[in-house]
């Protein structure tokens, strides 16, 4: 008789015909002697930079690693703790780790990994997840980012103007201090007093705090680059930083700014291109530290993705999204998942919320003390990933 209390595992996923494989532990990446992975990862959610993408790694990495996440308990359409100001006793918004009933809050602590928006405020993150966390984050051109959230969040519907140009360069003549979306957003994300973005003593001070106390800082335009040092770090494997690009948006026209609005919006976010411009320069320090085995490794993971791509995808669509009421401005890139396409492929198709709503019902019914020894059956399916992508 089926044990209705239990889900059911994953199915391993498909086969791929990848060269070079290895299921051989220890392994070597760069000079890093890799024994076992490390679980705990704490990301900090950054507006408009690819980070979409970034999650739904961490998430599914998560899903098959019977792991805790950080969630708002408030919001389980997406978990998101961005409308919240951590303190000492911010448990009370949380959904309890694996294992712990709901309410016993002194035991709401040792979250493994967290996704989600919500400000960054290192003190109190240290309260509530793992001692072992690595904490990383992703930056983006402020120019590039600033044009895709003004587009995302429908300024363009309010601000008026022919174009998209023309509509930033007219919102750029009198910007909106302390703007959630447009002023300095990543470096607010990040934890920054709005007090201080014009500020350039303050601002390189504080980044030189985040470069202190986080492990990657990624950049959006060197994606794969920075999903090699992540896996690095980490010691995963291939298949662990594996992903189709999500929220990616369309575009019919796509003109180039303008010099003259990329130097306003360069000047208005000022804070977050000292940002940038610092943590670009790192990951290329990072990447030459990496040793001359780099770009075949980038070349090799590159291959991996399109044959996942080749596998799991069977067309492409145009979907509405974001606040714009012009979709023709505002449309991502969707997929649908091939024929007979592994859960593995489903999951990665489907975009993070499928994941996270997974993840959600799954911690969820533990806390409540419904499910016990539920990831039983998802122990072997790491090395099943293993023997699918190769290190």
């Amino acid at each position: 008789m089926k044990n209705r209390n239990r889900p059911p595992a994953p199915k391993p996923p498909m086969p791929l015909d990848v060269k070079n494989s290895s299921t051989v532990v220890p392994f070597v990446i760069s000079n890093v002697v890799c024994t076992e992975p490390q679980k705990q990862i704490t990301f900090m959610k950054t507006h408009k930079t690819g980070s979409t993408s970034l999650q739904l790694i961490l998430q599914m990495y998560g899903y098959y690693q019977n792991v805790s996440f950080l969630f708002n308990e408030k919001d389980p359409e997406s978990g998101h703790l961005r409308n919240i100001v951590l303190d000492a006793k911010s448990q009370r918004f949380f959904l309890p780790p694996i294992s712990i009933k709901k309410g016993d809050y002194e035991n709401y602590k040792n979250y493994d990994i967290s996704t989600m928006h919500m400000r960054y405020n290192r003190k109190v993150l240290d309260l509530f997840m793992s001692k072992k966390a690595k904490y990383i984050t992703v930056v983006r051109n402020p120019v590039q980012q600033f044009h895709s959230a003004f587009v995302f969040f429908g300024y363009d519907d309010t601000t008026p103007g022919k174009t998209i140009e023309l509509k930033m360069s007219k919102w750029l003549q009198n910007p909106k201090i302390h703007d959630k979306f447009l002023d300095n957003s990543q470096l607010f994300a990040l934890g920054l007093d709005r007090s201080h973005f014009r500020d350039s003593v303050k601002v390189d001070e504080y980044i030189e705090k985040i470069s202190r106390e986080f492990d990657l800082v990624l950049v959006t335009e060197y994606f794969d680059e920075s999903l090699l040092l992540l896996r690095k770090l980490m010691c995963w494997s291939y298949s662990d930083i594996v992903y189709l690009r999500q929220n990616t948006r369309f575009r019919k026209s796509s003109r180039s700014i303008s010099d003259d609005v990329k130097d306003k919006i360069r000047s208005w976010n000022s804070a977050d291109v000292r940002l940038y411009d610092f943590f670009n320069r790192t990951l290329w320090q990072k990447i030459q530290d990496y040793g001359p085995a780099f770009h075949t490794d980038l070349a090799h993971f590159r291959k991996l993705l399109q044959n996942v791509s080749d596998l799991c995808v069977e067309n492409t669509a145009l979907q509405k999204i974001g606040m714009s009421i012009f979709a023709k401005h505002n449309s991502r890139i969707t997929y649908e998942p091939a024929s007979n396409a592994s859960d593995y492929c489903v999951l990665l198709v489907n975009r993070h919320k499928d994941v996270f709503h997974r993840l959600w019902k799954r911690q969820e019914k533990v806390g409540s003390g419904l499910l016990s020894n539920v990831f039983r059956n998802f122990k072997t399916l790491p090395l099943q990933l293993i023997y699918m992508f190769g290190f």
